[in-house]
């Protein structure tokens, strides 16, 4: 199982520097093997929001984005619940320092933890993090 993170999926529905390789990749997988949760959808929601606000994304294309993501997670990939132990377990991510995790990255770790499951990511910071906990963690497309 492959657990896809907001980097990677933001990434798939706007236009970045890696979007096409993403795209590619995304393309290639079997559908059922891919998931995500709804913290995946709130965290795109976010960065949808940041990228229009800074100008990196135009609302028509912040609705096509929009319309693309629910696609994704209505049909497209599988949807992970997110249950209590999730919070529980990030929080004790959160409380070592020598990750340098986010919340949210603590999250995605927890469930991904959980479902035995790859992360793919575009994060270089939770990857090494993943890792250090000895959890499976791969840099989807790497920079340049």
């Amino acid at each position: 199982m492959l657990y896809l993170d907001a980097s990677l999926l933001t990434s798939l529905i706007t236009e970045e520097d890696r979007s096409s390789r993403v795209q590619r990749w995304f393309d290639e997988q079997d559908a059922d093997a891919l998931v995500i949760s709804p913290w995946c959808v709130t965290e795109v929601a976010s960065a949808l929001s940041v990228k229009e606000r800074t100008g990196d994304l135009r609302s028509s294309d912040r609705a096509r984005a929009n319309g693309l993501m629910a696609a994704i997670a209505a049909e497209g990939v599988g949807m992970s619940d997110i249950v209590t132990a999730d919070f529980e377990a990030a929080a004790g991510m959160c409380a070592r320092a020598d990750l340098a995790l986010r919340a949210g990255d603590a999250l995605h770790l927890a469930i991904v933890r959980r479902l035995r499951a790859t992360l793919h990511t575009l994060d270089e910071g939770q990857a090494a993090a993943a890792r250090a906990l000895s959890i499976g963690a791969v840099i989807t497309v790497k920079k340049g």
